[in-house]
């Protein structure tokens, strides 16, 4: 999992490799992803991983994860 750091403009601050899966679903850890953003001094933010069966499909997992960070950066006045 990649999270990518950007401030106001859209210009990349950081860029960090959060945790690194094997062949089963690597967990999205919210407050880690967004105590990252939030200590990089980041307004805005994306995350990136791969998905190595090769399926390409959005996982109810993936759902879920997006769903709970994109809600926890609301919170926390990010722009997910």
């Amino acid at each position: 999992m990649v999270v990518i750091v950007c401030d106001g403009a859209g210009t990349v601050l950081r860029t960090d490799v959060l945790t690194e899966g094997a062949s089963d679903p690597s967990l999205l850890p919210v407050r880690d992803v967004l105590a990252l953003v939030l200590a990089a001094g980041g307004s805005s933010f994306g995350v990136a991983h791969n998905h190595p069966t090769g399926c390409l499909d959005t996982s109810k997992a993936d759902c879920r994860a997006t769903s709970r960070l994109g809600a926890g950066a609301t919170v926390v006045g990010l722009r997910f």
